[in-house]
């Protein structure tokens, strides 16, 4: 499930969502690389955060990184023109279909 918000922080507005790992391999290579990839498609910056580490969502080498296990809640934040697609569009290859 994901959830998502959009709220102001500072002088600029971020979207921020909030997204559950349900693979069973967790975050592994082949997911990092089609959520960076996804990322990558948008130009606003996109941040992942779970477990209070937070890196780069559109860098490979980053989000393999985290290595995030199955039932890790994964805080995505993006700022800047096209924030809300790029929040929805890269979680969305890790939230499965209902």
């Amino acid at each position: 499930m994901m959830k998502s918000v959009t709220e102001i922080a500072g002088d600029e507005w971020v979207t921020i969502a909030l997204i559950a790992i349900h693979h069973l391999s967790g975050l592994n290579g082949r997911s990092s690389a089609k959520l960076a990839f996804e990322a990558l498609q948008f130009e606003s910056d996109i941040v992942l955060t779970p477990n209070g580490r937070s890196v780069n969502g559109q860098d490979l080498m980053s989000v393999m990184a985290l290595r995030a296990k199955v039932g890790t809640h994964v805080r995505v934040l993006a700022i800047g023109p096209d924030e809300i697609q790029a929040v929805r569009r890269p979680t969305s290859t890790l939230v499965p279909a209902p």
